[in-house]
């Protein structure tokens, strides 16, 4: 099982650039580059799928991990059997932080960045 962590622009048709987010995820060490678009976690690490997408018209996103100039949303896909979700909720508001998006957990809606905790 596995649950999503979304990132995205707090305004609609806001789009960033590709090239720009992926040098920032290579410096992450938690992260190793798997396809232009797509990252995995490093050895040691648990188990992530970070895809680099842009949505359609109708709000859907899918990626084959092929580089895209522009993009609109990074998917987390976190492993359900990992129970450290603090190490899922803290790779994602880093990268939002970086993009200055939102970062929410989407079955639960539950905003992990901007966070209140502070």
């Amino acid at each position: 099982m596995s649950w999503y962590i979304t990132i995205h622009p707090t305004q609609t048709q806001l789009t960033s650039d590709t090239e720009q987010l992926v040098e920032f995820l290579k410096t992450l060490p938690e992260l190793q580059q798997l396809r232009p678009a797509s990252f995995g976690s490093a050895p040691g690490q648990p188990w992530l799928d970070v895809t680099i997408a842009k949505a359609t018209e109708a709000g859907n996103w899918s990626s084959d991990g092929s580089f895209i100039p522009r993009f609109d949303r990074v998917e987390l896909v976190c492993s359900a059997r990992d129970p450290r979700q603090d190490w899922y909720d803290e790779l994602a508001a880093r990268i939002a932080e970086f993009l200055g998006w939102v970062a929410v957990e989407e079955h639960t809606k539950r905003v992990i960045w901007p966070s209140d905790r502070g």
